[in-house]
């Protein structure tokens, strides 16, 4: 398959996407694998990473020289792999998973003769395991809602959202993309596709839980025709975006909390969700009853607990 560019999007990269004709060609191989991504429901995340990944790699075919797919060859994929070596190994791995995709999609695509995906060395990747998770007890996590100042616009919704992670165990990725259609409030449920597992669950919307954002959608939310519950406190009200993790305001709470972070490790808002798997464990609640909420957290736990899922 070859890519072919009629005179009008030379000229319109030409002035808006590169330097020269190189970077229109290699514009045009993303913007077709962002539209295959899309189509085979890649998420948000990983779109937008490998433009990330390919603007790294477009550098370095500038500096190769490479003017076309077919003139990529095992030593340039080894070469851009070297240009890695004082980026952290984590890094590394993240370019290298990206570099395997766009590579795949070359040739599935037939836009390249040989799989060059084939050639890649194996790159080690270091995962948090060794680092202890910050545990919060159930005394720190009353602490830190109760350090919410429940009066003000933003403190009514940052309430509910911390109830909804500490509660549910929700991920901050589908309490921002939570709308008004995943409550049913005659049930008392709130049912959702989690957008990491893209598996449906159905939570149970306990009465303080219920009460949280029932405070803030009648007295806190902007009046706004969204099917999104939780928006901004500033003008133009939309969703939070995609990379707001609440990160920010979770250890803004933690600090009005007087509780001490400074021994302890992964502290995101994150933590709330392995704080409620402990909990539930604690407490001898049913494994059925907490796989469905904390997926991956959940097994997660078990391996580090030793426990077995029976």
């Amino acid at each position: 398959m070859k890519i072919r560019l009629s005179k009008r999007k030379k000229m319109y990269f030409k002035r808006n996407g590169g330097e020269n004709i190189k970077l229109v060609y290699w514009n045009i191989v993303y913007i077709r694998m962002k539209k295959d991504l899309i189509r085979k429901n890649y998420s948000y995340r990983t779109i937008r990473n490998s433009r990330v990944f390919l603007n790294r790699f477009i550098d370095f075919i500038k500096t190769k020289n490479i003017n076309y797919i077919s003139n990529l060859k095992h030593k340039d994929v080894i070469d851009f792999i070297l240009t890695l070596s004082s980026l952290a190994p984590n890094t590394i791995n993240w370019y290298v998973s990206y570099l395997k995709l766009f590579l795949k999609y070359l040739y599935l695509h037939r836009l390249h003769s040989i799989d060059l995906t084939q050639i890649i060395p194996k790159v080690r990747r270091y995962s948090n395991k060794n680092i202890p998770h910050t545990i919060w007890s159930k005394d720190e996590i009353e602490k830190i809602l109760k350090s919410v100042d429940v009066s003000t616009i933003v403190g009514k919704r940052d309430y509910a959202i911390l109830m909804l992670i500490s509660h549910l165990g929700l991920r901050i990725s589908d309490i921002r993309n939570l709308k008004f259609d995943n409550i049913n409030w005659q049930k008392n449920t709130i049912s959702l596709v989690q957008n990491k597992t893209k598996k449906l669950v159905v939570l149970p919307l306990s009465n303080d839980v219920g009460v949280s954002l029932i405070n803030y959608i009648k007295y806190a939310r902007p009046n706004v025709n969204s099917p999104y519950i939780f928006l901004t406190v500033t003008k133009p009200f939309r969703p939070f975006c995609y990379d707001n993790n609440f990160s920010t305001n979770f250890k803004r709470y933690l600090s009005l909390a007087n509780i001490d972070i400074n021994n302890k490790k992964l502290v995101g808002v994150h933590s709330l969700r392995h704080s409620l798997s402990n909990i539930l464990l604690q407490n001898n609640v049913p494994l059925s009853t907490i796989s469905p909420i904390l997926a991956g957290k959940f097994h997660r736990l078990l391996q580090d607990c030793n426990i077995s899922n029976k």
